[in-house]
């Protein structure tokens, strides 16, 4: 595709530049037009514009350190992508920090990733003895089909997952190094380094990637000719892992560890046995993805595929693959031992390792046998496995007569450009893009709950609610679907529709910290004082900042309490002393229809802060509220000036 596999990368022929022309054409159509358009959605606040160090100039020894999503409420997601935050920040430094800026950067990865792997497949071919024009074609084909599919819409159009193109290109580098070391007639010490740097590269960029070192070795071993030969192969791939450990336990401590929602990912809370048989099944829908991409939604976790205590169809389907791509590395190892090249030729001289490394590009990053994902299963762990696809279809048709391989590559791009264009116009806003994900998948917990959170801070409550009402059905003891209906029913004035999620909440021993602050707001909204306060005072300290334990205080006072004394001098606070405590007295009072008592709440904070002229106004609106003669006596006795001065008869006229 881009020159011969003797030439250097820096020498394109036209040809070349004729393909490469056609790459960015195609990527162009099949992204720009929603690219232009789109906007921050889903991760990127957490993983661009919200980290505090995406920052230009860079602060490395943070940098190093950060997790990959920023702020206090990630701190238990473990992984760490320095590579992906640095490539935010240098966007910065380019004056390329805007929707538009940061998409085009996407569009360059994909360009640069879809570029390099058709030039390893043309050096492959080429050293497999195919005729240079072919192997320039199944080149090209490669990537065209490869930058198209539409399984990458959903790493290309997120920012935040720019770690799958990242690790592809960095993987794809280093293969080149692994080619050429397999090649070369001496051992060159600088493709050990290059294979080294970019497989710690790819380990940098996203944990998974560790699915293609392993790849890069059992590659290696399959089809090793002498023990000097594989030495200089594992050690710069063992170099790399040791490095990247090294640095997991400095910067997280903890080799692979992670700690995600249930939610997110069921097989990582069970045994091995039913691990295995999740992997294989996941397995079996990312090949039923790959071949036939109409379903791709943006999330597909919890309820929406459930974690099989059986092997499925699908895992049935993932089971023979995987015992395919085994038994044909099996007897690729067989061969070398016998040493008998005619059984190579049989087992498919150009398909066979296609077989074995998509199955295993496949079944790796999506099992959770080696690094237990954030997410049960994504479309964007599909982008290395989606290139052995494109390399099958590229490579059969670059045997075909030209006409017909143009037509059927015409077609094949014609349909992912298409579809790639509807995908991606769904991945311009938060709000399309968790309305995809519900329509695709209703019973995706994730989606239904971004989904009521988004129509909320947009003035959509009304519309929020049954989004929230189905998260709570799916599982009515998470968080987040508490605190999403309080929202929306706060937001819609709905007292009535916050009762569901208010008793699902008040019934549970978790802290949620933000569905108990909500329910702070929904009291004092709703007039439901007790059992506001019972929710709210179940917080944990570190949760009671700024002006929250008034506000919790204000709720026991309003609801008449005598834990209201007690919950002040849990503060240190004397609430018949303190002004601000005395304030929220007043407040609280007045809410609860009790004038009296909150004019006896001011009159005290008026005899510690004489002289403010705003109480007395306050006093007098509230002695207006007193109906009964001997309240409003008392009221008098205790602040006199209450009493309004006597009318004054108009004067007599002069005779």
């Amino acid at each position: 595709m881009l020159e011969s596999s003797g030439r250097s990368l820096g020498r394109l022929p036209l040809r070349a530049l004729l393909w490469l022309a056609a790459l960015g054409l195609a990527i162009g159509a099949a992204y720009l037009p929603a690219a232009w358009h789109a906007s921050y959605v889903h991760d990127d606040g957490a993983a661009v514009t919200g980290h505090p160090q995406v920052q230009w100039p860079v602060d490395w020894p943070q940098l190093l350190r950060a997790r990959y999503f920023g702020g206090p409420e990630f701190a238990y997601v473990f992984a760490a992508r320095p590579l992906a935050t640095l490539s935010f920040a240098a966007e910065i430094g380019l004056g390329l920090d805007s929707p538009q800026g940061r998409h085009l950067g996407q569009l360059l990865l994909l360009l640069g990733v879809s570029w390099l792997a058709g030039w390893l497949v043309q050096r492959w071919l080429a050293w497999r003895g195919q005729p240079l024009a072919q192997a320039q074609l199944a080149g090209g084909l490669t990537a065209l089909l490869f930058a198209v599919h539409p399984v990458h819409t959903e790493a290309v159009m997120a920012i935040a997952y720019r770690p799958e193109l990242l690790a592809a290109l960095a993987l794809l580098a280093g293969t080149h190094h692994l080619f050429s070391l397999a090649t070369a007639s001496a051992y060159p010490i600088g493709h050990s380094l290059g294979l080294c740097l970019w497989g710690l590269a790819a380990l940098l960029s996203k944990e998974s990637a560790l699915a293609g070192l392993v790849w890069w070795a059992l590659w290696a071993t399959a089809r090793r000719s002498s023990w000097l030969r594989l030495r200089t192969t594992l050690l710069p791939i063992g170099a790399a892992l040791a490095l990247w450990l090294a640095w997991r336990l400095w910067a997280v401590g903890a080799l692979l560890k992670a700690q995600v929602p249930r939610h997110d990912n069921p097989l990582a809370y069970v045994g091995w046995p039913q691990r295995l048989l999740g992997g294989l099944d996941l397995t079996g829908r990312a090949l039923g993805q790959l071949l036939v991409p109409a379903h791709l939604a943006p999330d597909y976790t919890y309820a929406a595929w459930p974690t099989p205590a059986a092997l499925t169809a699908l895992g049935g389907l993932g089971l023979v693959a995987l015992l395919a791509a085994v038994a044909w590395v099996l007897l690729h190892w067989a061969r070398q031992w016998l040493n008998n090249q005619a059984l190579s030729q049989e087992i498919l001289p150009h398909g066979g390792w296609l077989l074995a490394a998509g199955v295993l590009g496949c079944w790796l990053p999506v099992s959770h046998l080696l690094t237990p994902g954030t997410v049960l299963y994504a479309d964007r762990l599909l982008t290395l496995p989606s290139l052995l696809l494109a390399v099958a279809l590229a490579v059969q048709l670059s045997g075909w007569q030209l006409r017909w391989a143009g037509l059927a590559a015409g077609a094949l791009l014609a349909a992912g450009i298409g579809q790639t264009r509807a995908v991606a116009e769904d991945w311009q806003t938060s709000l399309q893009i968790y309305e995809r994900g519900v329509r695709l998948e209703p019973r995706s917990l994730r989606m239904r709950l971004n989904l009521a959170h988004q129509l909320t801070i947009q003035g959509h409550p009304r519309q929020a609610l049954p989004h929230a009402l189905a998260a709570l059905a799916l599982d009515p003891d998470d968080p987040k679907a508490w605190v999403n209906g309080l929202d929306a029913a706060l937001a819609a004035k709905d007292c009535a529709a916050a009762e569901p999620f208010v008793q699902a909440l008040a019934a549970s021993p978790k802290k949620a910290v933000a569905a108990r602050l909500a329910a702070i707001d929904w009291g004092m909204a709703c007039a439901q004082y007790q059992r506001a306060f019972a929710v709210a005072a179940r917080l944990p300290a570190a949760a009671l900042t700024g002006r929250r334990p008034l506000d919790i205080y204000a709720l026991a006072v309003a609801a008449g309490s005598a834990d209201a004394a007690a919950w002040a001098q849990r503060f240190g606070a004397d609430p018949d002393a303190a002004p601000p405590w005395l304030s929220a007295q007043a407040f609280a009072a007045e809410k609860a229809g009790r004038p009296l008592e909150a004019l006896t709440a001011l009159h005290k904070l008026d005899r510690l802060q004489p002289g403010q002229g705003q109480l007395l106004s306050q006093a007098h609106a509230l002695f207006g509220q007193l109906r009964a003669a001997d309240q409003r006596s008392l009221a008098l006795q205790l602040w006199p000036e209450l009493q309004p001065p006597p009318a004054t008869a108009p004067a007599s006229p002069l005779p």
